[in-house]
């Protein structure tokens, strides 16, 4: 059915007509790529091109490509399949059958690399072009004659297709060749400079017959050779084929080797081996759970550098990559103009990336989540009675004038402080700076955030808005333009009731044009997110307490710093811990770090604490270079009543040494917090899921006092 010539519905039956053709769709309904062979048949938006850019240079000297990625569901065999597509002019592409362990033997390969050749169209192909290139080593040698060598090396240049089939343009050569291959077989094979000639000249009869016939029979003869001392067969095989073109050999779906330490090395030896072959690629792909419990560390050094000598990652989406997925799957399933604007609004993507890391959605969840949120759609009816966005009246602002451009001019000051990196934390400048040793354990600042009692605060902690200014020397004009930019912010929260948060691909937020005034929400919605909060809070509050929630806090961090426009957050990619990165705030005079971890990840643990005293350092010697003071670095860590034991006991061995102690600050998690902080996160699955409608600003003006206290105690400097 062709649903784009579908006229609008007019009328009440045509409506439920039309609601009951959508029922029938699933336009997210397909989100796994079983094999990079289906990615042609399939759509595509620019995604992950850098990585694009990086596979493709398989055409060059890399002979070993590692493709990663946090997890299943970033599109990895999709990406695959699309870098295939556009190189197979230039290579032959084919896939190992390592999705087994009975895959992982030489004839298993042998089998496996002609069987998906087959499959693919391309054995043919394949088979041509290496016996015309053997014939055309023999014209360039002199070993056959011909009146134009030019120009038969041309041809023999071009399409093997075009020599060998009926209609071809140059059939007359391959007419001639089929008349002479009994003469030329062996000759073909001393030209080949394999190790055996005899097997050589086997393989090429074998690759002529199958050229000639592409049938099962011929197709068996090949796969049986491959199987006769198939460690020294599979090899001839690929020469050959690589005396066409460069072989590409793909490594996907190897989820079988799962903490399989011997059956990585066995593959990363079967790898580096195939890659010895000239003019032979080895791409493996493979999520990073597998990596860190079949590779990477379970390696020989030796082996694990030259597998990881060339690797690539993939990060997750955009919030504008999300939208141009949606739009593509929609498009593809023919809905007219209106209906995708009414499932946008529907779907209310802003929403779905509140809090969540920048980079973690892939591409399946994004998928799933569409599908969820397509059937409530349909179910609700929602595509007849979208109602229309609300306009704004052009240039209205909360501001004046004057007070615009002073905004404009305080916001270019919040300027983001450079990249931290990594150190050796024994030999880091920083480790001069606190002679005296760590502070003990018991110093460490450690009590509840979430709370009802604001007074609890002390008297000289700041507005929520307000930026803390620690340790740091500032001239009168400075205090009076930030005391400007707090009478501006304090206007701008009033007259929005909330504020909403940057996309979630943005690297930080910014201040740049005042924002217009934005429609005041109807009190119902935000009046039924209250009520569910509180219901849960109650509910939890029944139960034993729960344990640390690492999800929901780096939610509630994430939300928060989006949440403040004197903020500047960004996430920093720690080296090594793929698709793992350490939300940052960035204010006057302040930068603080959040460790949001389980406790017993001690590799996460020294990554972070390398960071941290990498970043004091570097934050030393900018301050040392223009003669400020240097803004106060924090690690911030949480920790309830369950975890507390973990955590004595890794800074008691010196997981998180003695040197960044001083930029340590601990937050307990009390019960009633720990029950605050799963409402919280329920609350936001739910609007999530669709089992409460709201936008992402209702769901931020319902946690704003949650969200304002947590402000407060993150920023007060240490000692306070």
């Amino acid at each position: 059915m062709d649903l784009t010539s579908t006229p609008a519905p007019q009328g009440s039956e045509n409506t439920a007509a039309r609601l009951a053709v959508l029922a029938m769709l699933q336009p997210f309904g397909r989100d796994i790529c079983e094999s990079w062979h289906e990615v042609d048949r399939e759509g595509h938006v620019p995604l992950h091109e850098r990585v694009m850019e990086q596979l493709t240079a398989l055409r060059g000297t890399e002979r070993i490509m590692l493709l990663s990625a946090p997890r299943a569901g970033h599109g990895k065999t999709h990406l695959l399949g699309r870098v295939a597509a556009m190189l197979q002019k230039d290579v032959v592409p084919a896939t190992l059958p390592w999705q087994t362990p009975e895959g992982a033997t030489w004839e298993a390969m042998g089998r496996g690399i002609i069987d998906d050749l087959a499959r693919g169209n391309l054995l043919q192909s394949v088979c041509g072009g290496v016996n015309a290139t053997l014939l055309r080593r023999l014209i360039q040698t002199g070993r056959i004659p011909s009146t134009d060598p030019a120009q038969a090396l041309h041809v023999l240049g071009q399409n093997p297709m075009e020599l060998f089939s009926p209609t071809g343009s140059a059939r007359v050569i391959g007419d001639w060749f089929r008349k002479h291959y009994a003469q030329l077989s062996r000759t073909l094979a001393e030209i080949a400079c394999l190790d055996n000639a005899v097997a050589a000249e086997a393989w090429l009869r074998a690759m002529f017959e199958y050229l000639e016939k592409p049938d099962a029979t011929s197709l068996a003869v090949l796969q049986n050779l491959a199987a006769q001392d198939a460690a020294l067969q599979v090899p001839r095989f690929l020469r050959l084929a690589a005396a066409w073109k460069p072989v590409v050999l793909i490594a996907d779906h190897m989820d079988a080797f799962y903490r399989d330490p011997a059956a990585g090395v066995t593959l990363a030896r079967f790898a580096l081996e195939l890659a010895a072959i000239p003019a032979v690629h080895v791409v493996l792909s493979m999520n990073q759970d597998l990596w860190d419990t079949s590779f990477g560390p379970q390696l020989p050094s030796a082996l694990e550098d030259r597998l990881n000598a060339r690797g690539v990652s993939l990060r997750g989406l955009t919030d504008k990559d999300a939208q141009a997925i949606i739009d593509l799957r929609l498009r593809e399933a023919g809905l007219r103009d209106d209906e995708r604007a009414a499932f946008a609004q529907f779907v209310d993507l802003e929403r779905y990336f509140l809090g969540r890391p920048v980079g973690s959605v892939s591409p399946r969840a994004l998928l799933r989540h569409a599908a969820a949120q397509w059937r409530l759609f349909v179910q609700s009816g929602a595509v007849t009675s979208a109602p229309a966005p609300v306009a704004t009246q052009p240039g209205a602002t909360i501001f004046d004038l004057g007070a615009e451009e002073e905004l404009r001019q305080l916001a270019q000051s919040l300027a983001q402080e450079p990249p931290g990196q990594c150190i050796d934390i024994a030999n880091s400048p920083a480790a001069q700076a606190h002679p005296a040793g760590p502070p003990p354990v018991s110093e460490i600042s450690s009590e509840s955030f979430l709370s009802d009692a604001p007074t609890a605060m002390s008297a000289s902690t700041p507005s929520p808005l307000a930026p803390v200014v620690a340790r740091s020397r500032e001239n009168e004009d400075q205090r009076a333009n930030f005391q400007k930019l707090r009478q501006m912010l304090a206007k701008l929260r009033v007259a929005t009731g909330s504020l909403p948060p940057p996309s979630a691909g943005s690297a930080a937020p910014r201040l740049e044009d005042p924002p217009a005034v934005a429609a005041v929400e109807s009190q119902a919605p935000l009046q039924d997110l209250r009520l569910r909060l509180e219901e849960l809070r109650g509910g939890m509050a029944q139960l034993p307490p729960p344990k640390m929630d690492c999800e929901a806090l780096g939610t509630l961090v994430r939300m928060a710093g989006r949440r403040f426009p004197v903020v500047r957050y960004d996430e920093v990619e720690l080296p090594g811990l793929s698709g793992r990165s350490l939300p940052r705030w960035c204010l006057q005079g302040m930068e603080i770090v959040f460790g949001i971890e389980d406790f017993t990840d001690l590799r996460f643990w020294k990554t972070i604490s390398s960071f941290v005293a990498g970043r004091v350092a570097e934050l030393g010697e900018l301050a040392a270079q223009t003669g400020d003071t240097a803004p106060q670095l924090k690690l911030v860590i949480f920790k309830g009543d369950l975890e507390t034991p973990a955590l004595n006991l890794m800074l008691a061995d010196e997981t998180i040494p003695g040197v960044i102690r001083p930029n340590l600050d601990v937050m307990h998690l009390d019960p009633r917090s720990l029950c605050q902080l799963h409402a919280m996160r329920q609350v936001i699955r739910e609007s999530d899921s669709g089992a409460l409608l709201s936008s992402a600003a209702s769901v931020l003006a319902t946690l704003a006092n949650e969200l304002d206290f947590f402000w407060k105690r993150v920023t007060r400097p240490r000692g306070q």
